[in-house]
């Protein structure tokens, strides 16, 4: 029984010593960071201080720009008048202006070319008991040499910037920025400010426009959860030449859909499965945009873009388009397979042709449908790769089908085909 007290004394002994030198060890610890505080307390007390007049200086600099954009402000106005000039007596008014000359050149730093002019005659007295001083002179600021603004001064680059955007925004070429009346315009409105040459904008103001937007889409695009692709074809009509584009489409977190074309393309290559695949694998790694994060591919039915999607590796995401499907679908069953529908479109198509390649036809169905008090609309030419403008077509036939008959009846000098009773 005493061996036991003995050792329940000798481990809360032990425990003591484990917890003194615990304490030993945090004592040391706040010992150290005392002298660490007292070693630095100068240094911590000039950083504060430091920082103290900063916070001064940046609230200073704050005031200071607000009151030189009041002074700009306020200084706008071409025609200045400065009152509180005392008169001497005896004071010709040549002397009145070398004052405010060497004022405006010494105290202003404005060293242009005025033209000043008295605000009154001088010589006339105020009544002594009137201590309101008269205004001596009135400054009108005329610079007969205006100053230009170089390309980096900020105005210049707001309307750089503006014009670059004008351009993007409205499809314009770069030679408007060398129109006539676009140049007067500029030149009127901005004085100070010469327009940059086509070349500088093609080269550096929408570049640089491009690079700012492609940083706003690249967000745009790491926010989304998931992509929609589309990709197709399709050739300019004034210049002949082949295009490829692709587009992102998406759901942002506040339920809005929006659409960003990521890449248009020259393709001067064969519309082959290897081509088109080789343009999406570029397009993709420059927007950084994983196979993954991609829910869909939509492109037509074609065979060459259906194996470049394979061949991108997104085929079993690609979906071919509704609207191409369904176009596919009506060309074979109705136009295709069926003689009647599609020999009635022939004949429509081709009166419509007519009056497409007319103006004296047009001129005499406007005629008859004033007769008739029917609706002077045109007549519609399908496409027909579109099947609804084939739709549109027959729909605008059945509404102006009076006008149509008669038209055929009193000049039957078209070379298409008369629509019978039954079409």
């Amino acid at each position: 029984m005493f061996n036991d007290r003995i050792e329940k004394l000798e481990n809360k002994l032990n425990s003591v010593i484990d917890e003194n030198k615990e304490l030993k060890k945090e004592l040391g610890e706040l010992n150290k960071a005392v002298e660490f505080v007292s070693n630095n307390y100068d240094k911590i007390v000039a950083d504060h201080q430091t920082s103290k007049t900063s916070l001064i200086n940046e609230y200073a600099n704050s005031n200071m720009i607000n009151n030189l954009a009041e002074l700009e402000d306020r200084s706008r106005r071409n025609n200045l008048r400065f009152c509180g000039i005392e008169e001497v007596e005896n004071e010709s008014w040549e002397d009145s202006e070398n004052k405010l000359r060497e004022f405006l050149n010494n105290k202003l730093h404005l060293h242009g070319k005025f033209e000043i002019e008295r605000a009154h005659r001088v010589g006339k007295k105020l009544p002594e008991n009137n201590k309101k001083n008269r205004s001596i002179v009135s400054l009108r600021e005329i610079l007969q040499r205006k100053e230009l603004w170089q390309l980096d001064n900020p105005k210049a680059q707001a309307i750089t910037k503006l014009i670059g955007e004008m351009i993007c925004l409205d499809l314009q070429p770069y030679c408007i920025v060398e129109d006539k009346c676009f140049t007067r315009l500029l030149k009127n409105l901005a004085p100070n400010y010469t327009i940059p040459s086509r070349k500088y904008f093609s080269t550096k103001v929408i570049p640089l426009l491009y690079e700012t937007i492609k940083v706003k889409v690249k967000y745009e695009l790491d926010q989304a959860d998931f992509l929609s692709l589309t990709s197709d074809g399709w050739t300019c009509q004034h210049t002949i030449q082949s295009y490829y584009s692709l587009t992102a489409r998406f759901v942002t977190h506040e339920f809005t859909v929006k659409h960003v074309i990521l890449q248009v393309t020259h393709f001067p290559e064969l519309h082959t499965g290897h081509n088109i695949s080789k343009f999406i694998n570029e397009a993709l790694p420059s927007w950084e945009i994983p196979h993954e994060k991609i829910y869909a591919v939509l492109t037509d039915n074609a065979a060459n873009v259906i194996a470049a999607i394979k061949e991108s590796n997104l085929g079993d995401k690609h979906l071919p388009c509704l609207i191409h499907t369904l176009q596919l679908c009506i060309q074979k069953k109705i136009f295709r397979e069926q003689r009647t529908a599609s020999d009635t479109t022939a004949v429509f198509r081709a009166l419509a042709g007519h009056f497409h390649h007319s103006s004296s036809a047009v001129a005499k169905l406007k005629e008859i449908q004033s007769q008739l008090k029917l609706p002077e609309h045109n007549i519609i030419q399908d496409v027909s790769t579109r099947w609804n403008s084939t739709y549109y077509m027959l729909e605008r036939f059945n509404e102006q089908k009076k006008a149509i008959t008669l038209y055929c009846i009193t000049r039957n000098q078209t070379n298409a085909k008369n629509p019978t009773e039954n079409q």
